[in-house]
């Protein structure tokens, strides 16, 4: 897990991987909290070839000015440098969380012809 600190680092980090799953978080917000849990089941789902990445908006307000960050839990997922994916949100339950990040995200890479089991 990466926590990039600047702008620069933020986005060599997107750049750098195939599949790039980032977290926008507040320690202090519940739903930051218990969405952390949703991040980490797909982290662990898109396997080895992802990087997730963690930021704090507390700790790095400019990196979630930049990513038009309003609303948390805040989630976005890169392929190759570009957004494919993201989800501003959710219900709090995790069944229907993680049931709507997983059929999100197999319905965009199923368009591009993008084999991925998630």
């Amino acid at each position: 897990m990466l926590r990039p600190h600047s702008i620069d680092e933020y986005e060599a980090i997107v750049r750098s991987s195939e599949l790039v799953l980032v977290e926008f978080y507040s320690a202090s917000n519940p739903l930051s909290r218990y969405f952390s849990r949703i991040v980490e089941d797909l982290a662990e789902r898109l396997g080895p070839r992802a990087v997730l990445v963690r930021v704090d908006v507390d700790e790095s307000p400019q990196i979630a000015e930049h990513e038009e960050v309003e609303e948390l839990p805040y989630v976005k997922l890169y392929y190759r440098g570009r957004l494919v994916w993201s989800q501003e949100g959710c219900f709090g339950n995790y069944s229907a969380d993680i049931l709507a990040a997983r059929k999100g995200i197999r319905q965009v890479f199923r368009a591009m012809g993008v084999p991925l089991r998630i």
